[in-house]
């Protein structure tokens, strides 16, 4: 990936280089359908900003959920391929051959990204 953005952040206090954003609770806690969008806000913001976007290309939103908790097989064709794993759960993994489960005990956000000039079609 290159790192060549549409803009540059001019924040003297920013913080650079971040891959990621942890938020561990000593409890469980509840969380609003509305504190959710707002968190779901802030996130959208932070990736939208030009200064977070690719000169060429483009950084989305690409998964809101729960943590995904993949089956050994899945886990190790999603590790080679450009989809990736994601955000899967540390949690044994259900058998081969079962659908993926979903831990709601985690609010996962993730990204993607597609830096690359779009290809010229052929005539």
């Amino acid at each position: 990936m290159t790192d060549k953005r549409k803009g540059i952040c001019t924040d003297d206090d920013a913080i650079e280089g971040l891959r990621s954003i942890e938020i561990h609770f000593a409890m469980p806690v509840t969380m609003s359908q509305e504190q959710q969008a707002r968190i779901a806000q802030v996130f959208t913001e932070l990736v939208q900003a030009d200064y977070n976007q690719p000169e060429v290309g483009a950084h989305w939103i690409s998964f809101v959920g729960g943590r995904m908790n993949y089956s050994a097989v899945d886990r190790a064709f999603l590790a080679g391929s450009s989809l990736g794993l994601g955000s899967s759960s540390n949690a044994a993994p259900p058998p081969d051959g079962a659908e993926p489960e979903c831990d709601d005990s985690a609010f996962v956000m993730e990204t993607a990204v597609h830096d690359r000039p779009p290809r010229e079609k052929k005539r």
